[in-house]
């Protein structure tokens, strides 16, 4: 019994308490409104002590015979009685034990809280629906129950023990401590605080759908899948969740992240990135996926006001407004000037626009408005088609250039894909686009480089005269062996470039290589390549000619060289060498049939026998020597052993029989 008394005598509070001098009023307190648990309310209420007074009036060894009252619930008691305010006579509420001497700031926290709605505190549901039903629906008006009726008084209200009264002052007073210190916590302490609280199972569902774990949103069929449920299932625990996080840290940790994404969409005109927010002194994370996390949270939570575009994009922007921003941007990106360095450009559009979010404008201007941009240097806003790429390339060089080192510097510059016949599409690229000129042969340069003479007009009227004289069409060298005639001077122009710069000219239409005639000339305006004017000549002709005589035929209309008809002669079996440098066309051979028969007879019968191929100068002279065709053309043979399907040519002026399989010479 002694030592129970000695440990009475010894509990901390109850000396504390017997030092302290209590008012009558005090005193006269029930112990009713005293902050105490279910078991030692129940001690003193058995034991018939109603007030203050009555416990201290109670000898030290008596309190140990109060039914269920150990040393523990004594302790409790009497920190209870110390807790009544000395100087208003009534039990301190939440918030006063810890300021009891207020500054402005603290006074401005407490003024702030008692505005919070008690649904948008982290409280239990008993606890909520127990003070809606009293009508207390704020803090202000709990606080103000309290202080009008006594902490205590929170017991009568149906469903609320020790643990809800515990609950609510230890959640008032973190609230007011938050509230203090301004939410100077970053963004891994403010999420770590949202998800605390959360089960387990609804966790990993939270993390999956949002990717908190690896910064890469899931679908709701895939994390459903995942979790072997349905779609359905995981959008309700999503919306769930989002609903208590939204009303529980309305006021605290969320309220302080939407207020500061707020500052940014104000300072990057709506539209912020996770490097955006990775880069702000409050967003600042050392994990990347926290803000991609924070994003999908905000986007979902607040769907009115936030949403993600692109993928990677925060925006509280309606759709009417982006659209408003792309213009801007174009319009500013257009004033910049191209080619610009890619810095620069990004920066230009800033200075135009103010500030923006540099990923974002990258991002559009890269994907949208597919700028295209070659060794840090931007050379264009929207795609470029091959032309302007070719275009691109030779701008930086003062020289005519072969569309075979065109097409090589296209592939380094572009990196283009491997595309069939790469050479052609850049050679047909080149020739049907007005912005190039040829002036070789393959070789092109910029029309806006190339320098034009100054009395082009008056070239291209004395071609037209010339035309019209003719009849006909003709070609650009005869039509420069004319201008130079008539001593008009024509500057750097050659074949290819006066063909070109001809068809700018009214009037004026090309052909093949560099024919030109005129479209007043309707249907005598031919196409007619130089087989087919070598042939007109013979044929008009109507007797063998020799290769100058056709070229000084054909040079009235055309500038073909001469070495070119004599080249087109030699290779085409239709035009029939009859002696040295002398040309005529079959039908104006008498017994041509005859002769044809015999060279094949011939020939045939003298591989047959020596079993090997012939050339055409053996079959001309025997032919001749035995007087079968004394009179036989120089190249007839050759023009019957070309045309003969029976024969094929192993070298030149050599021939055996198609039927040979083997080639021996």
């Amino acid at each position: 019994m002694n030592s129970l008394k000695n440990k009475v005598d010894q509990i901390p509070s109850l000396k504390t308490l017997n030092q302290t001098l209590l008012t009558k009023d005090a005193r006269n307190i029930l112990l009713e409104e005293l902050d105490l648990s279910i078991r030692a309310r129940n001690a003193l209420a058995n034991a018939g002590l109603k007030t203050v007074d009555d416990f201290l009036a109670l000898p030290h060894h008596k309190l140990l015979s109060l039914r269920n009252a150990g040393i523990t619930t004594i302790e409790e008691i009497c920190k209870g009685v110390l807790a009544i305010d000395p100087n208003n006579m009534r039990i301190q509420t939440p918030m006063e034990d810890k300021l009891l001497l207020e500054s402005d700031e603290e006074r401005s926290a407490k003024a702030h809280l008692n505005n919070i709605n008690i649904r948008e505190l982290p409280l239990s549901v008993r606890l909520i629906n127990a003070l809606k039903k009293a009508n207390l629906m704020t803090v202000g008006e709990v606080q103000f129950f309290i202080a009008s009726n006594g902490l205590s008084a929170l017991w009568k209200l149906k469903n609320v023990g020790r643990k809800s009264i515990t609950e609510y002052k230890d959640t008032i007073n973190q609230q007011l401590e938050k509230l203090l210190k301004g939410y100077s916590y970053n963004i891994k302490s403010a999420l770590d605080e949202i998800l605390a609280g959360t089960p387990q199972n609804v966790l990993e569902v939270i993390k999956d759908r949002f990717g908190f774990d690896t910064g890469k949103w899931k679908t709701l069929e895939a994390t459903a899948k995942k979790r072997g449920c349905t779609r359905e299932r995981i959008r309700q625990i999503a919306d769930k969740w989002l609903e208590r996080i939204v009303r529980v840290h309305r006021n605290s940790s969320l309220g302080a992240i939407l207020e500061n994404l707020e500052r940014m969409m104000l300072n990057y005109k709506g539209i912020v990135s996770v490097i955006d927010l990775y880069q702000d002194s409050f967003f600042k994370s050392e994990n990347r996926r926290e803000l991609s996390f924070l994003f999908k949270l905000v986007s979902e939570g607040y769907p009115a006001r936030y949403k993600i575009v692109d993928e990677h994009f925060l925006t509280n922007l309606d759709n009417e407004e982006i659209e408003a921003m792309h213009r801007d941007i174009k319009e500013a990106a257009l004033e910049c000037g191209f080619p610009i360095d890619e810095e620069d450009f990004y920066s230009c559009i800033a200075a135009s626009l103010g500030n923006i979010s540099q990923g974002y404008l990258a991002h559009h201007l890269i994907t949208r408005e597919h700028i295209e941009i070659i060794k840090g240097e931007v050379i264009s806003l929207g795609r470029l088609t091959y032309c302007n790429r070719i275009e691109f390339i030779m701008n930086r060089f003062n020289k005519p250039m072969h569309f075979e080192e065109i097409a090589r510097l296209y592939k380094n510059q572009f990196n283009e894909p491997e595309v069939q016949d790469f050479l052609r599409v850049i050679y047909s690229k080149l020739n049907c686009d007005k912005r190039f000129i040829i002036v070789g042969v393959g070789t092109y340069m910029l029309r806006s480089k190339f320098i034009v003479p100054s009395n082009m007009n008056r070239i291209a009227n004395a071609c037209r005269q010339c035309l019209r004289e003719l009849g006909a069409i003709s070609d650009t060298k005869f039509l420069l062996l004319k201008l130079r005639q008539m001593n008009i001077d024509t500057g750097n122009l050659n074949e290819y470039s006066l063909k070109h710069l001809l068809l700018e000219h009214d009037g004026f239409v090309g052909y093949l290589k560099f024919q030109v005639g005129l479209d007043e000339f309707g249907e005598k305006s031919e196409r007619k390549d130089m087989f087919q004017v070598v042939y007109e000549v013979l044929d008009k002709a109507n007797a063998p000619l020799t290769v100058k005589q056709i070229w000084k035929e054909i040079r009235k209309r055309y500038g073909y060289p001469e070495s070119a008809v004599s080249q087109k002669l030699h290779d085409t079996p239709e035009f029939i060498k009859v002696r040295r440098a002398t040309y005529a066309l079959k039908k104006h051979l008498q017994d041509y049939d005859n002769m044809f028969h015999e060279i094949e007879r011939f020939v045939k019968e003298w591989i047959a026998a020596k079993q090997r191929p012939i050339s055409t100068f053996l079959v001309t002279e025997a032919l001749r020597g035995a007087e079968i065709i004394p009179h036989l053309p120089d190249g007839l043979a050759e023009h019957v052993l070309s045309l003969h399907p029976g024969f094929i040519k192993v070298r030149r002026g050599y021939f055996d029989l198609a039927d040979n399989v083997k080639v021996q010479i």
